[in-house]
């Protein structure tokens, strides 16, 4: 008898911890159960970043591109701060060098004429400079 009380106390503890999670920090049991799947969460874990991050990481490996820069405008945009911030731990190992020649700036930002675009993101453009 106790030993069915102990697991019916664990089972109604364990949906209840689930109950909880899933009120108070929009708990997926998708993610849960896909966790060890690849770019399970990407979208969600991202946010509003996502339309401008996943790509920049998809573009980089296809084109094993291992450094890139960031303009100035980037960089120094303090509204932006969280968008900054996700580009360089998002693509990760792809490092931020100041010396690449790939450079991201954003879309409406006027760059050098030795440079030539290689990619477009919702607000930001990918550009090879010589």
């Amino acid at each position: 008898m106790h030993k069915k009380l102990f697991y019916l106390i664990l089972l109604l503890c364990f949906f209840k911890l689930f109950h909880v999670a899933y009120k108070s920090v929009q708990f997926s049991p998708n993610i849960l159960f896909n966790s060890f799947k690849r770019n399970v969460a990407e979208k969600s874990s991202l946010g509003f970043a996502s339309n401008d991050v996943i790509p920049l990481r998809n573009f980089f490996l296809d084109r094993n591109i291992s450094e890139f820069t960031l303009s100035k405008k980037i960089i120094g945009d303090k509204d932006n701060n969280i968008l900054y911030m996700s580009i360089i731990e998002f693509n990760y190992p792809i490092k931020l060098s100041e010396n690449s020649p790939i450079f991201i700036a954003y879309k409406n930002e006027k760059v050098e004429s030795n440079c030539n675009l290689l990619h477009i993101t919702e607000n930001y453009n990918i550009y090879e400079c010589e």
